[in-house]
């Protein structure tokens, strides 16, 4: 760990039904979700959400969504209103960060 991690896990501690083992496994609603894993460099793009939003916009979307300018803040709202515009009967969770060295 290089002390960056605690302001990532603070962000996940928010959300509801979502825990990190002492491994650093997160499980939401007791369920191992799929996960993976990449690099990411000063100035990434960081998109934690639920199904609702992946289900309600494709792939590319997002995708193109994410890569706008903007706010975190400003992305994630155009994203949540997509989907639920597109699939509202799901219950939507997103969270958008800008990550930066500090």
């Amino acid at each position: 760990k290089n002390g960056s991690e605690r302001k990532l896990e603070d962000i996940i501690d928010k959300l509801p039904g979502v825990e990190i083992s002492e491994s650093g496994q997160i499980e939401v609603e007791g369920k191992v979700p799929k996960t993976g894993s990449e690099t990411l460099g000063n100035g990434a793009r960081l998109m934690l959400c639920s199904d609702g939003l992946v289900d309600g916009l494709w792939d590319k979307v997002i995708a193109d969504e994410l890569s706008q300018e903007g706010s975190a803040q400003e992305i994630a709202q155009v994203l949540l209103k997509r989907s639920l515009d597109n699939a509202h009967r799901d219950d939507t969770t997103l969270v958008v960060a800008d990550l930066s060295r500090i």
